[in-house]
């Protein structure tokens, strides 16, 4: 069975590269990969078997299934000033739905920040930075990594979805095992759920998201 997969960061796609690259037992499923804008994703949910999905557009798309095997993880986030006497933020963004926008949204003053593509004033970083996002992270949430993106369908099954789990799960572990990417990107777990809840939920309290209910396998 041939699937559709999209991305739009090259970090997404570690955890699936033993699994693209042949290395481990595909069960028959092929793989045809896209990258395509992280803001096209919102409005091409339904052309794609399989996604990765920024945390925000779970908010504003219906009937997706979401996989906890495969997700982009980060255990920092902060914004590095590149402009540091200017007062408003304009953030360099992957999408305007972006899931750490989100979170700079909801840990600083909305109207302080824009996004940004072009004359961008502060940067995303998952190492250091001026303003350590991670921390009121952690404050909010608990020690938990902070999920950007999540495999998702609207397309398929229950039942091819619970397979691709399987070969997911043992690609991302072969990945793990190297230490490249974090142990939950191979499975969420509980603390997965709990990054998951706990996003929407200081996303609804910020009235930057309304009622989310996901639906994870």
């Amino acid at each position: 069975m041939r699937i559709k997969l999209a991305y739009s960061r090259e970090e997404e796609l570690k955890p699936l590269i033993p699994l693209l690259r042949g290395e481990i037992n595909n069960r028959g499923y092929e793989f045809v990969v896209e990258k395509i804008k992280e803001d096209e994703i919102k409005f091409n949910i339904n052309k794609y078997d399989l996604l990765f999905i920024p945390l925000p557009v779970l908010a504003i798309t219906k009937d997706v299934k979401v996989l906890s095997n495969g997700s982009m993880l980060v255990n920092g986030l902060y914004i590095k000033k590149i402009k540091k006497d200017e007062k408003q933020i304009k953030l360099l963004v992957n999408g305007t739905n972006s899931t750490e926008f989100y979170l700079a949204k909801i840990f600083l003053n909305n109207e302080n920040i824009v996004p940004s593509f072009g004359d961008y004033n502060a940067i995303i970083s998952y190492d250091e930075g001026d303003i350590n996002l991670y921390e009121k992270w952690k404050e909010s949430c608990g020690n938990i990594p902070i999920i950007i993106s999540i495999l998702g369908s609207q397309k398929l099954g229950e039942e091819d979805l619970l397979k691709l789990k399987v070969i997911i799960r043992e690609s991302a572990s072969l990945i793990v095992n190297k230490g490249e990417i974090p142990a939950m990107s191979k499975e969420l777990g509980l603390k997965g759920r709990e990054a998951l809840e706990c996003f929407f939920k200081l996303c609804k309290e910020k009235g930057i998201c309304g009622e989310v209910k996901i639906s994870l396998l």
